[in-house]
């Protein structure tokens, strides 16, 4: 028959194939069988992942809206870099363009990265898929820091008129880091969106 009901507390009524009814005294409560409790329009929103243990913070949104905006500049980089292999002076521009980018814009979401997912540590548990995600957003983040150096050093040496061997070596160590920072980056975003029930 299961646990008897202490007569001094409110009756509960459960029905045997349905669970607890509700008290119609108390606020409606709608339940959807996939999704779990659905959110009472009159209250705040709560943005809640169905994995992990909590509502998504502030820093969880910020983080992932950062890492993805990163990845979508590398990617457009590399555009730049398949451009600038069709010729010297595309090179060149290149070289400039390439420089541009990384100064005002990747290094800025790079340091996002970086906030963002230290302010997540505290409350992390670390299991193994989070020690590979943190591996890996520590080893992409690197990467591009190296990767940035080269590429700041070719965009000044093509200002000074360096020869077109040099400019390449630089060019084929950008596009080594990018072979190897990529899908660490890509394989961070994956474990960190699994880990939040996305996919």
């Amino acid at each position: 028959y299961g646990p008897i009901q202490d007569r001094n507390q409110p009756k509960r009524v459960v029905s045997p194939r349905y669970g607890p009814i509700q008290d119609r005294n108390q606020p409606k409560r709608v339940v959807s069988p996939r999704y779990g409790p659905i959110q009472d329009r009159n209250q705040p929103k709560r943005v809640v992942s169905p994995r992990y243990d909590g509502p998504m913070s502030g820093w969880h949104i910020a983080h992932f809206l950062v890492l993805g905006t990163w990845l979508g500049v590398v990617l457009a980089e590399l555009v730049f870099e398949a451009l600038g292999a069709r010729s010297e002076a595309l090179r060149r521009a290149a070289a400039a363009f390439h420089g541009g980018v990384d100064r005002y814009v990747e290094i800025p979401l790079l340091v996002g990265v970086v906030v963002t997912g230290t302010a997540l540590l505290p409350g992390v548990e670390l299991d193994g898929a989070m020690t590979v995600k943190i591996a890996c957003g520590l080893g992409a983040v690197g990467i591009n820091g190296a990767c940035a150096v080269a590429v700041f050093r070719r965009e000044r040496e093509a200002r000074e008129g360096t020869s077109e061997e040099r400019l390449r070596a630089l060019t084929r160590w950008i596009w080594l880091s990018a072979a190897v920072g990529i899908p660490l980056g890509v394989t961070a975003l994956v474990l960190g969106g699994a880990q939040m029930g996305w996919w």
